[in-house]
């Protein structure tokens, strides 16, 4: 009576497990309950019994799905992976499972428990997509100030260029005022000599 109220204890867990929990015998499916046969697009657990497991793990995933049950089997070991799973109307899941050997019905087999996170690889996909659109954007942001910031350089520079010419043409023009200025007032002191000096001999 005891293990019969555990054995209803038991199942009455799974029956209300909001996670897929199965059992399967021999690469079939010999137990699932209501959660599990609605993650897998069915409503009657009982239309899934006897369906090889494999059948609803995604084809890039079916050979590792099936080395990890046979090492769960024959190393009677527990094991956690992220799989794809499809559905019969062609859905694709993303799952977390957890695979460990049990006793059924007095033949080695596998416990699945599963977990639908498709929507959270959404939304973790949806974020990695926003982080990089923001990286991009300030990448771009940081090569536009990088070009500004050039460009202020070149113009400073063009204006520090055209100061100093300016400054060395001062220069210049000064210089030259300078070496002109004494000559010219020899040359204009030596004409006024000599148009006093012509006033005073006459034609």
């Amino acid at each position: 009576q005891a293990l019969q109220d555990k054995e209803a204890g038991y199942r009455q867990l799974v029956e209300l497990s909001p996670d897929l929990m199965s059992i399967q015998i021999e690469g079939q499916i010999a137990l699932i309950n209501p959660a599990g046969a609605e993650m897998l697009g069915v409503q009657n657990p009982e239309q899934l019994l006897g369906r090889p497991w494999l059948d609803f793990v995604h084809p890039v995933y079916r050979e590792v799905a099936d080395q990890r049950l046979q090492q769960v089997l024959e190393k009677g070991v527990e094991i956690s992976a992220e799989e794809k799973w499809i559905r019969p109307d062609g859905k694709v899941l993303d799952v977390e499972v957890r695979a460990r050997p049990v006793i059924c019905q007095g033949k080695s087999a596998v416990r699945i428990a599963a977990r639908d996170v498709t929507a959270r690889k959404r939304a973790e996909g949806a974020l990695q997509e926003s982080e990089e659109r923001h990286r991009r954007l300030l990448e771009l942001y940081l090569d536009s100030i990088g070009v500004e910031t050039a460009r202020t350089a070149e113009l400073q520079a063009a204006l520090r260029r055209a100061e100093e010419g300016d400054r060395l043409k001062s220069q210049l023009l000064s210089m030259v005022s300078h070496e002109l200025r004494t000559p010219l007032t020899s040359i204009r002191g030596q004409t006024s000599t000599l148009l006093d000096y012509g006033d005073q001999v006459g034609p």
